[in-house]
């Protein structure tokens, strides 16, 4: 009686046949059902890939596709004759022992899988140990932080408004390009200055024609004796009316302002 299988596992890629410590060679099988059909509802899942004999047993997790798994041997295997069985969801693929992969010997004689982790151990321990011979010096970048800090020091450092500075310094800049001011039409007399190149000389001048004119005028001993209300010695508009003077000095006064209009 010919038994038929519920499941089946068909190579696609890869041979029967692969050497210890092959790691690129691609394995790709293909999940069937009992008529040899794709089960396509188990795509998109989780697949455990097992490879076993009695010396050992290697797990490899891939993701169904097209009803396909592939996958890399990525440990060194003893040599031998494994099976390969599929698992994925509550399905075992196949149901026989029927499909297998033979692993052969390579010149580094691994015979079980503790020699292989005792040989992975030793490299393991081998690294370790040379990294604790290496006298690592930690880099320090002191010097480049703090430059960095003085660099943003200066870049923050306090604003000062120098506008009123600047404004001083036009001004005294601008004292000694004055623009010269003609007094001519003003002042009329032989001892006017036609040209005064500050403001300080004009007032000086001007003081000294005021008092020139006073002394020739007598009008300094006039008014002090004419001066009335408190002696107050400003006189306005509503003081006026309480002067009293004789007519003939107040005819000698307005004929020296009449002299004074006729010298203009």
């Amino acid at each position: 009686m010919i038994r038929s299988n519920s499941t089946n596992l068909n190579r696609i890629k890869g041979g029967e046949v692969i050497k210890q410590g092959d790691f690129s060679s691609t394995f790709e099988y293909e999940l069937l059902d009992y008529k040899y059909n794709k089960i396509t509802n188990l795509d998109g899942q989780n697949a455990s890939i097992k490879l076993a004999n009695q010396k050992g047993k290697l797990v490899i997790d891939a993701t169904v596709e097209n009803s396909k798994v592939s996958f890399n041997i990525g440990k060194i295997l003893p040599a031998g004759i494994y099976l390969v069985e599929v698992q994925c969801g509550e399905y075992v693929f196949p149901s026989d022992q029927s499909v297998r992969l033979e692993v052969t010997q390579s010149t580094e004689h691994f015979n079980n899988l503790e020699d292989i982790e005792m040989a992975q151990l030793d490299i393991k321990k081998a690294v370790e140990d040379y990294l604790k011979r290496i006298n690592f010096v930690a880099y320090d970048d002191s010097n480049i932080k703090r430059e960095i800090r003085e660099l943003k020091d200066k870049t923050q450092g306090q604003i000062i408004d120098i506008a009123p500075l600047e404004s001083r310094i036009a001004n005294l800049e601008s004292r000694g390009q004055t623009e010269t001011i003609d007094l001519v039409p003003y002042l009329k007399t032989e001892t006017a200055y036609t040209l005064f190149p500050t403001y300080a000389t004009l007032q000086a001048q001007m003081t000294s024609n005021i008092k020139t004119k006073h002394l020739e005028l007598g009008l300094d001993s006039l008014i002090e004796t004419k001066l009335k209300n408190g002696d107050d010695p400003y006189i306005t508009n509503h003081h006026v009316e309480t002067w009293y003077t004789t007519k003939a000095e107040f005819n000698n006064l307005v004929s020296r302002v009449q002299a004074l209009e006729s010298k203009e």
